[in-house]
């Protein structure tokens, strides 16, 4: 499994853009959108996280960090 670089980590990507980036396709259907999910979910697995994106609502989400997370899992 590759993980992302620190700097995909601290600089997101679009939906589009990482879509692309993973190399699953040229634009975003609901196809693409539903591997790059499993993708992240691999990733938050990889690092433990993955109860946050059930506990938050999901990936479309929209919370703020700081609010979100307890000291031991805010990113640095």
């Amino acid at each position: 499994m590759i993980l992302p670089s620190a700097f995909q980590v601290i600089y997101p990507l679009s939906t589009a853009d990482a879509v692309a980036k993973e190399g699953l396709g040229e634009e975003l259907t609901e196809g693409s959108r539903k591997a790059l999910e499993q993708r992240l979910d691999e990733l938050m697995e990889a690092v433990r996280l993955s109860y946050l994106v059930t506990r938050e609502g999901g990936w479309d989400a929209n919370t703020e960090w700081g609010e979100t997370l307890s000291l031991g899992t805010t990113p640095l």
